[in-house]
């Protein structure tokens, strides 16, 4: 039995349209779960609803057997990190820590005993004096998780933690809650705005949008198979490139203007065809794409230099010109920037490739790393081909 499980979770306010639309997830003992999705997509309302500080409209939430949509915020046995430190501003260091513990009369000796390992733990064993007043950002959401910490939950709710900190502060903060999950080996239910975040802490991504859920997978399946052309753009940095393109009439293969804006192609036609597998040609013959038009994604990191695509083992389309627009340097790679068939791009390459403004470079795809997407319903076709074909579905307007 899954430790939390919700169960066609709805919410709405006030007669308004759903801010939270059908939800439904297991969540196991021990998971770090990450709720990711853009401003205003429910993710903190679907927390925020498992710890009790929001009724919830609809549905049903299950924890360890028992049904607790009436259930008190305080007997649901889970801790909450908020945003803000919601830290006690005339309290001691050691007193924040120790406060829960006091108000449920453990005794000192204990008290002092649990507070001292938790201050070691966190780092915080020179600052129980202090008060917050005197404490960094990262200082005080430390003594905060160290308040959850102490309570002893069956889960931990943190809700947007990390987002009043700085960049480095924010990567130091992320090791160290991905190093207390280890340690303490509870569940972890945590929310996001941050891609970067979801995919270094979470063993699980639920990626929501307008209140439902677009896909609940691993990080790596995140990036790899992503379920909708939006998650596709949502997971990884920067995002996915998406173009127009056409299939083929025998589903061999798609078409897309090959040139770049100002760009004259080197052979006769500007039309760069892509030649697919076997299995991709398969999934597109049985959903009757021949001839329909798709979006094709691909990641920056899957464009090569045609000057280094002898090498690649991966199999690698005919190179096209693109004129760069810009190019950044970030240490080991370098971002180009470049229009293709009227849209903006960019390609992740070797920082020892050096492209200039106005360069004019031949750039390939690793083919087997293309993505395609319904042009009407934006599902991946590869992703949802597959798991249709099983259940015996041919209509390439399910996909």
């Amino acid at each position: 039995m899954s430790q939390i499980r919700l169960n066609h979770i709805c919410k709405s306010y006030q007669g308004t349209d759903l801010a939270v639309k059908d939800f439904n997830l297991d969540i196991g003992e021990k998971e770090f779960i990450v709720f990711v999705g853009p401003s205003g997509c429910g993710k903190s309302t679907v927390l925020r609803m498992i710890a009790g500080l929001e009724e919830i409209t609809s549905g049903e939430l299950w924890m360890n057997g028992k049904l607790m949509n009436y259930e008190d915020p305080g007997k649901r046995n889970v801790s909450m990190v908020f945003q803000n430190y919601a830290l006690y501003p005339h309290m001691s260091i050691y007193d924040n820590l120790a406060f829960s513990l006091a108000i449920r009369k453990v005794p000192k000796k204990e008290i002092k005993k649990r507070v001292t390992e938790t201050a070691r733990m966190l780092g915080l064993e020179q600052l129980l004096d202090r008060r917050p007043a005197q404490l960094s950002g990262g200082q005080k959401q430390r003594v905060a998780i160290g308040s959850a910490i102490l309570r002893e939950p069956n889960a931990f709710l943190m809700d947007e933690p990390l987002s009043n900190l700085d960049a480095k502060m924010r990567t130091q903060m992320r090791v160290e809650i991905a190093g207390l999950y280890n340690r303490l080996n509870t569940t972890f239910i945590y929310v996001t705005h941050d891609q970067t975040e979801a995919m270094t802490l979470g063993t699980r991504i639920v990626v929501l949008k307008e209140g439902v859920i677009q896909q609940v997978d691993t990080p790596q399946n995140l990036y790899d198979h992503p379920a909708s052309r939006f998650v596709a753009g949502f997971i990884g940095s920067p995002s996915m490139n998406f173009v127009d393109a056409d299939v083929l009439s025998d589903a061999s293969g798609i078409a897309i203007e090959s040139a770049g804006d100002g760009v004259e192609a080197s052979n006769a036609s500007n039309v760069l065809e892509l030649k697919l597998n076997d299995n991709q040609t398969a999934i597109l013959k049985r959903f009757h794409y021949e001839g329909q038009e798709v979006t094709l994604g691909i990641r920056p990191g899957d464009f090569i230099l045609k000057k280094n695509a002898g090498g690649q083992k991966e199999n690698v389309s005919q190179a096209f010109p693109v004129k760069v627009l810009s190019s950044e340097l970030l240490g080991s790679d370098r971002l180009v920037y470049f229009m293709w068939e009227g849209v903006k791009c960019v390609a992740d390459i070797s920082a020892d490739d050096e492209v200039a403004r106005g360069d004019v470079i031949e750039i390939c795809m690793k083919l087997d790393k293309i993505h395609l997407f319904n042009k009407n319903t934006e599902a991946s076709i590869f992703a949802h081909g597959e798991k249709l074909a099983q259940k015996g579905v041919s209509d390439y307007e399910e996909v």
